[in-house]
């Protein structure tokens, strides 16, 4: 019982008839913002455009960017970030729903064209992306930073995506756009 007590605060120290000053707690000192943080970039969020997956490819990287433009969100892959291929904006990308698909054709480095299903899902549970083709067969991509992006063979169509999350099990689906 006195040593709950004394854990407690209600006892003092051994030996002590005064009761012991509050510690006192120094707080760094503020510091300055850096005189090299440059402006952000027409149309982009505060932070700035977000790389949310880099992924081979074909002949190169590619690259889903995540940016505010024109006062919505947008996504763009592409295989440089100075010039965006596919650009895709809307309310789509907007979290409340699980997920948004899109199926766009870029060029790689080397010139060939590349057909790419990619997109973003909004449930953080969400780890793998099932695409589902157009006439049967499905295949899988890993979800990065809540993007995802698949590189289409042959005459695959996607139709329809699932969410799945780390156990396996389906957290929601949508269509392709």
């Amino acid at each position: 019982m006195v040593l709950t007590l004394f854990l407690a605060g209600c006892v003092l120290p051994f030996g002590t008839q005064t009761p012991l000053p509050p510690p006192t707690l120094e707080s760094p000192p503020p510091t300055a913002p850096s005189a090299e943080t440059a402006e952000p970039e027409a149309g982009a969020t505060p932070s700035g455009p977000a790389i949310l997956l880099q992924q081979p490819v074909g002949a190169g990287t590619l690259l889903l960017i995540r940016y505010q433009g024109a006062g919505q969100p947008c996504l763009a892959a592409t295989f440089t970030a100075e010039v965006f291929q596919a650009n895709r904006c809307g309310a789509a990308l907007t979290p409340g729903a699980v997920g948004v698909g899109y199926v766009d054709a870029l060029t790689d480095p080397a010139g060939a064209t590349v057909r790419v299903a990619y997109g973003v899902v909004h449930n953080p549970a969400i780890t793998a992306v099932a695409v589902e083709f157009v006439g049967g067969g499905s295949a899988s991509a890993p979800v990065q930073n809540g993007g995802y992006a698949l590189a289409l063979t042959g005459d695959q169509r996607p139709r329809r995506a699932s969410g799945i999350d780390q156990y396996g099990y389906l957290v929601g689906q949508w269509e392709f756009e």
